[in-house]
């Protein structure tokens, strides 16, 4: 679990809609170390901030935070990728982590229904969300949606499948963690 003070503020930078819909269902289930009134603006942040981190400079890092920092949250499927954040800016940051979902995101429906042993011994190393795809008979991009995710969610429980993503990923880097290392700890 990480971090986060009283006075933090969080930024949850999103790599791509499939991150930015996990992340708001699990806000919305209030699963999360953090509560969405921690969000800069209350709400997870788009792909835009992802892929231009003058962008996000520029429009969080320049405003006063009354002695609060920013918790630099980016959510990615790439290891070692870097968030760059240049002076004078950083010194508004209390740190950034990285939270890993390699190799994609959908691994996290292949463990819901089962398949990830027989994904694993696929011979012709395939995506998961292309491998899912093929496994359930929907079109990849379909797999992508918001509300084809949302309505997978409904069904099955995402925090299981991250706690069991975790189990059988492999190791991260430094400043790295998984997506159930952001999990609330349930009393």
């Amino acid at each position: 679990m990480i971090d986060i003070d009283d006075g933090d503020y969080v930024a949850c930078i999103c790599e791509g809609h499939s991150e930015i819909t996990i992340m708001n269902l699990l806000l919305g289930d209030d699963s999360l170390c953090f509560k969405r009134e921690k969000l800069l603006n209350g709400e997870v942040l788009s792909t835009r901030y992802y892929r231009d981190s003058n962008l996000f400079c520029n429009r969080y890092l320049t405003m006063d935070y009354e002695g609060g920092r920013v918790v630099v949250l980016v959510i990615q499927d790439r290891k070692g990728v870097k968030y760059s954040i240049k002076n004078p800016y950083s010194e508004k940051v209390r740190f950034i982590t990285y939270a890993i979902t390699a190799p994609e995101v959908e691994m996290l429906m292949i463990h819901s229904l089962g398949y990830y042993e027989d994904y694993k011994k696929q011979k012709t190393k395939l995506k998961p969300s292309t491998y899912l795809s093929n496994k359930i008979k929907t079109k990849t991009a379909t797999i992508k949606s918001k509300e084809f995710i949302q309505d997978f969610w409904l069904k099955h429980d995402l925090a299981s499948a991250i706690k069991t993503h975790k189990q059988k990923a492999q190791k991260l880097g430094k400043d790295e963690i998984f997506l159930a290392d952001l999990l609330a700890q349930k009393r």
